[in-house]
């Protein structure tokens, strides 16, 4: 075991909450623990014996729970998550249920607008288009009475 547990000190820990160590030297440090020195194993059968703990149970949880935060695990799916997620889509309709009236409300005043808008822009073309097509048949008949002159007198 770590010597830094043992004095109950917490190891250091960088930025991202890992151990300074790393994984080659954990892997070593545990196949240490575990399998050890077969010549240190026979001399100190104190070491390969069952280790009990001497922490209060409480304690323990109060520094699981201080701790927790700083570890990234898995929970693991129970039979209480298909509750939580039938509450969330319950508030998500009633939330939708809130808001529906409102919004369409806006949504038919958008469209409204749009609709007076696409009403002004219609007519506007329509008179863009007949003082257009006024320009255009003027200046039709003018270029072609022109080439009538231009070919009388050739």
């Amino acid at each position: 075991m770590n010597s830094d547990f043992r004095n109950n000190e917490e190891p250091e820990l960088d930025d991202e909450g890992d151990s300074n160590m790393d994984m080659g030297d954990v892997i070593a440090e545990v196949e240490e623990e575990e399998f050890g020195n077969e010549e240190h194993a026979t001399e100190h059968p104190e070491e390969r014996a069952i280790i009990e703990s001497k922490v209060d149970e409480k304690k323990w949880l109060l520094e699981c729970e201080r701790v927790a935060v700083k570890l990234k695990f898995n929970i693991k799916s129970d039979a209480k998550e298909w509750r939580f997620h039938c509450d969330q889509i319950k508030q998500f309709s009633d939330s939708m249920k809130k808001q529906t009236p409102e919004g369409r409300l806006r949504l038919e005043r958008m469209s409204d607008e749009l609709g007076r808008v696409l009403e002004r822009l219609s007519k506007r073309e329509k008179s863009i288009n007949v003082n257009l097509n006024e320009i255009v048949l003027w200046n039709y008949i003018y270029e072609r009475a022109r080439n009538i002159e231009i070919e009388q007198k050739s």
